[in-house]
């Protein structure tokens, strides 16, 4: 069980490290290849030899091309499979976690809203958030909750466009979703 723990925890490293060489492999120049027809093709030689043996000098390098022969100089350069990536990358806020996280805030402040009126209206209870008054009307009390979900949703997309953190966009939403759950479970169960 520890192999396959260091196993997934080293993977990654290993990744970024097959990644950094092939990036690097791309960036280096030109192979020279010669092709030789009594010695055979795909032998190497550099591009100092490529020149010498153009020129008709002899090639300093022991085990390369004699004087006389023909050869001819090929270049391979290798290509890229896919387009770079860009500096900077654009994070999309409005995404699927994002709009779900803001989705339930929105209906359990509607939860609460319906649940704080219909107990004020019928029972004999009175609101407890000192902002609102004992007897608040119900659209006194969606005013209020709106202008919250707005201020909300307004931090929450400027952290997630700027400060790029992944999950800080979403405690607020579930914290708040939490609290408006309770209080009209609260107005539900005492209140009826």
């Amino acid at each position: 069980m520890r192999r396959q723990a260091l196993i997934l925890l080293l993977f990654p490293f290993a990744l970024f490290a097959q990644q950094g060489r092939m990036v690097s492999a791309m960036t280096e120049p030109s192979i020279y290849f010669s092709e030789d027809t009594t010695l055979g093709k795909g032998n190497m030689a550099s591009p100092l030899t490529m020149e010498a043996t153009k020129a008709g000098a002899l090639p300093d390098a022991p085990g390369s091309l004699t004087g006389g022969e023909a050869s001819t100089g090929l270049t391979y350069a290798p290509t890229r499979s896919r387009a770079p990536e860009p500096a900077l990358k654009t994070v999309k806020v409005f995404n699927k976690k994002f709009i779900a996280a803001h989705t339930a805030f929105l209906g359990s402040i509607v939860y609460d809203a319906e649940l704080t009126h219909q107990g004020l209206a019928h029972h004999k209870c009175v609101e407890a958030n000192p902002y609102l008054g004992l007897h608040p009307s119900r659209g006194e009390v969606y005013r209020q909750n709106l202008l919250a979900f707005g201020a909300i949703s307004g931090l929450d997309w400027a952290t997630a466009r700027f400060i790029k953190i992944p999950y800080i966009p979403y405690v607020t939403p579930i914290v708040e979703t939490t609290v408006h759950i309770q209080g009209g479970s609260k107005w539900l169960t005492e209140c009826w």
